[in-house]
């Protein structure tokens, strides 16, 4: 082969300066060794991690969090939890334009922080039992039990994180004695002084009844000879428009008073309207009555939850 000309000799040359400069832009080398799962910065013995990745940085390490906090099976979400999580690393990759960010958690530092954590709950809890045991009133009684458990049950969940972060972490499996004592006693004080009685009037009162009822026995409440609660109202079912050859529509309406027994002090109420619609008006009807029943079920529950145990 003859030597190059001049023109030639140009276009080797740039040729040659691109594909050298390929291995500066896309240095594959330096690719780091969180990306695939191993790291000796950040060894697994010594950290949790969590690796995300995204078209944009901030949505890698958002991606990055979730999936270190996925690894907690009762979840982290307090700043304080959050605050143990450290972003450690990030790499761009220049070929597909991808951002990836290593998040860490220190196993020794977080267990310190989490014990002090589970300390204070389990105090706290202690403290609320101590005042349930000192008050006179049914409402005192169940308010302290109710914020004693969820104290206990918030230190159950701390146990169980500290499981993940340290394996040979001993803790209760699920819940601990002093929770399951404190739902003992409130379920107690629950069914001797907090019984409801249900009246309704209207079409489908009996069903809705039955609804309200098995929503508030999942509260620990239920059906007595001495209520301290009251249900009470009426419920309708009415054909409406507009017309149509194949849709047939029907509003329902509800008026439920709960009422404190012995005061007669009112304490929440559901007055609501809605209206459903489908191919008959048997199943129009079914849709209104399971419409109804959600609105009631999901108002009495609160107001109701928040007479007894404060919000």
């Amino acid at each position: 082969m003859g030597p190059l000309s001049k023109s030639g000799l140009v276009v080797f040359t740039l040729f040659a300066s691109f594909f050298c400069g390929l291995d500066e832009v896309y240095p594959v080398d330096l690719k780091p060794d969180w990306i695939d799962g191993s790291s000796l910065q950040y060894p697994e013995a010594v950290y949790l991690r969590g690796l995300g990745f995204a078209d944009d940085k901030r949505s890698a390490e958002r991606n990055a969090v979730e999936a270190l906090v996925r690894v907690f099976r009762s979840g982290i979400r307090s700043k304080q939890d959050l605050a143990q999580i450290t972003l450690a690393e990030d790499w761009f990759d220049p070929l597909s334009k991808v951002h990836y960010i290593l998040a860490v958690l220190n196993r020794d530092k977080t267990k310190v922080v989490f014990l002090k954590n589970v300390s204070g709950l389990e105090r706290e809890a202690e403290m609320w039992l101590e005042r349930a045991t000192e008050a006179e009133l049914p409402l005192a009684v169940a308010k302290a039990l109710y914020r004693g458990l969820r104290a206990s049950r918030q230190a159950d969940e701390y146990q169980a994180k500290l499981r993940v972060i340290v394996p040979n972490h001993a803790s209760p499996l699920e819940e601990s004695v002093m929770s399951a004592g404190l739902q003992n006693q409130l379920d107690e004080v629950l069914r001797t002084h907090f019984q409801v009685e249900i009246a309704l009037e209207g079409p489908h009162a009996a069903e809705v009844e039955k609804a309200i009822l098995e929503n508030l026995n999942q509260m620990g409440l239920s059906l007595g000879s001495e209520p301290k609660l009251s249900v009470s109202g009426a419920v309708r079912f009415e054909k409406t428009g507009p017309k149509s050859p194949t849709w047939h529509f029907m509003r329902w309406s509800t008026r439920i008073i709960l009422t404190e027994k012995e005061s007669g002090r009112v304490i929440g109420s559901v007055r609501n309207t809605g209206r459903e619609g489908q191919l008959s008006l048997e199943e129009a009807e079914q849709k209104s009555l399971a419409a109804l029943q959600s609105e009631v079920n999901k108002t009495i529950k609160k107001r109701i939850f928040q007479y007894i145990f404060g919000g």
